[in-house]
């Protein structure tokens, strides 16, 4: 191998490591270039410092730093907040004062999925939002799109289609923001969900 070759492999690896600290840090602000790594890594990991929730009052009043009996205490707290609420039923609801879609809209809602639509969709999301559980970011489906576009089509297409979606490709990330600095309860933390990338 030359010195030439070297040095762009080189180049190479350094561009691919600044990217993706830039990608965990989800700066808009700061322009790529002049190897940023060492700033994105450090800021990232100020990000996460500050982010961390080092203890919560539990709902019987104690004060806990157990990360095993926080994560189960924050499960059973999303568990409540987004249970089905049965006390209200169709019978309940006065579906005869509802608005109702004209035809022309329920039409439009039936018309087959197109592939520039779903094409729109994904070329329409910043590039380097936070990925979804499957690990990719906006900008993986708009640089490959001619080699996957047909099968994300095909997709979309067969869930409207069938009227129905596989759960795994549904799944989303909750992330939790602070309504104040260092939160000391979990009603304190909004829960945001992000859904899978190109499902956004």
């Amino acid at each position: 191998m030359t010195e030439a070759s070297l040095q762009k492999e080189y180049n190479d690896v350094l561009r691919q490591e600044e990217i993706l600290w830039y990608q965990k840090l989800r700066e808009n602000w700061v322009k790529l270039g002049d190897h940023n790594t060492r700033f994105f890594h450090t800021q990232t990991l100020v990000r996460r410092k500050r982010n961390k929730i080092q203890g919560l009052f539990l709902e019987n009043g104690q004060w806990s730093t157990d990360d095993v009996i926080l994560q189960a205490e924050a499960i059973n707290y999303f568990q409540q907040l987004f249970e089905v609420d049965h006390s209200t039923t169709s019978n309940t609801l006065l579906v005869n004062d509802m608005s109702r879609l004209s035809e022309q809209c329920r039409d439009s809602l039936a018309t087959p999925v197109l592939k520039e639509e779903v094409r729109s969709a994904v070329f329409s999301m910043k590039s380097y939002k936070a990925p979804g559980p499957n690990g990719f970011q906006p900008i993986f489906f708009k640089h490959f799109w001619e080699r996957i576009g047909d099968d994300i089509w095909r997709l979309m297409h067969t869930t409207f289609n069938m009227g129905t979606i596989n759960a795994s490709i549904a799944e989303t990330l909750i992330v939790l923001i602070p309504k104040e600095s260092n939160p000391r309860r979990l009603k304190k933390l909004d829960p945001s969900v992000f859904v899978m990338s190109f499902l956004r």
